[in-house]
């Protein structure tokens, strides 16, 4: 499972990077906006969708390094009074449910890209195709499975080969 765990952290990596790009560029160009606004007072309406399209695709994007830093909301007040067999079975099962969860909205949200670039509906002030912007959601959602997978493939490993058990708790 050592493989699995490099290309998580690979993945990881990848993403971190993308989601400090595009916070970076979303910075600079909300900057010129309010420069532009205030200063120069041109009007450029198509900054604010710009920024608010990046901030969607690095929330998304970020959604994916949530589930690989176990960012994600969760109620652990009842799994830690739990044996460790226990809570790592809870864990697998809050992997298995992340993953179809994530695989379905992949999938509805795929469906709905395809039908957004059918009907050639485009973003009012970039005129950009609005499948751009609505892409983020089966992107992130796909990050998000890959990330549960590993993360679910990884521990059942680790429960079925008793890795970081003690040995009372492994009888």
């Amino acid at each position: 499972m050592d493989f699995l765990r490099k290309i998580d952290e690979k993945l990881m990596k990848i993403e971190e990077c993308i989601v400090a790009v595009l916070l970076f560029v979303m910075t600079i160009a909300i900057f010129v906006a309010v420069v532009e606004r205030f200063v120069i007072q041109l009007g450029l309406t198509w900054v604010e969708e710009f920024a608010r399209y990046l901030s969607v695709w690095a929330a998304f994007v970020g959604a994916g390094l949530a589930v690989k830093k176990g960012a994600h909301i969760g109620i652990k007040a009842f799994v830690q009074i739990l044996p460790k067999r226990a809570q790592r079975i809870d864990t697998l099962a809050v992997d298995i449910v992340g993953i179809l969860f994530s695989v379905i909205v992949t999938w509805i949200g795929g469906g709905f890209i395809f039908k957004l670039s059918d009907a050639g509906t485009v973003s009012p002030a970039l005129g950009v195709p609005i499948t751009w912007a609505y892409a983020a959601v089966p992107f992130g959602c796909a990050l998000m499975a890959v990330h549960y997978l590993i993360k679910f493939l990884v521990g059942l490993s680790d429960l079925i080969s008793g890795r970081g058990e003690t040995k009372t708790e492994a009888v």
